[in-house]
């Protein structure tokens, strides 16, 4: 998508008119990896599992893993739970980690299938 940022971690919404400066989701970029390794097994379209690959090497990164002293039950930073009400918004999001960590899991599967 034209307005997806370079690093494949999706803005909260690709028409706010703040991009590049609008706040990301990486609860939104989690379950679309998740859901693009499963349409992966579907088609083998490759597209498919190189987005969903690449999100998860760049989600594995100092700018998106909280640090070690956040002692929070969280993994991932950088989520918006809803924008208009003004909540949730930069912060970690409990199914960002979820989808994040069934993401993994059907990377390691697909990959012990091979």
């Amino acid at each position: 998508h034209p307005r997806l940022r370079k690093d494949g971690v999706p803005y909260w919404d690709f028409d706010d008119p703040a991009i590049p400066n609008a706040p990301r989701d990486v609860s939104a970029g989690t379950l679309i990896a998740s859901a693009f390794v499963e349409l992966y097994e579907y088609t083998k379209d490759a597209r498919y599992l190189n987005y969903a690959t690449e999100l998860m090497n760049t989600l594995h990164s100092e700018e998106y893993v909280l640090s070690k002293d956040i002692t929070g039950p969280f993994l991932l930073d950088h989520s918006t739970g809803n924008y208009p009400k003004n909540d949730e918004i930069d912060e970690p999001i409990v199914y960002g980690d979820y989808y994040y960590l069934e993401t993994l899991l059907r990377l390691k599967n697909l990959k012990n299938k091979n």
